[in-house]
């Protein structure tokens, strides 16, 4: 039995070294999706400003180009 145990300790510690390793990556990969999602939200709210401003300076003119036709 003795025997046994020395064979399936250094077993067992290797799985668990795959397995923090797995979960280190996985804690990695979760972390870098946050910073990347985080950087996509603030570029939509970018672009969306950058929209309605560009709507507002559209509107502006259209309106002053209208007045003067009509």
């Amino acid at each position: 039995m003795p025997h046994r145990r020395r064979r399936i300790i250094p077993v067992l510690a290797q799985k668990m070294s795959g397995e923090v390793r797995r979960v280190s990556l996985l804690t990695q990969a979760l972390h870098d999706l946050r910073l990347a999602v985080n950087r996509l939200g603030r570029e939509l709210v970018a672009w969306l400003v950058i929209f309605i401003c560009l709507s507002q300076v559209l509107s502006e003119l259209m309106t002053r180009l209208l007045r003067l036709f009509l």
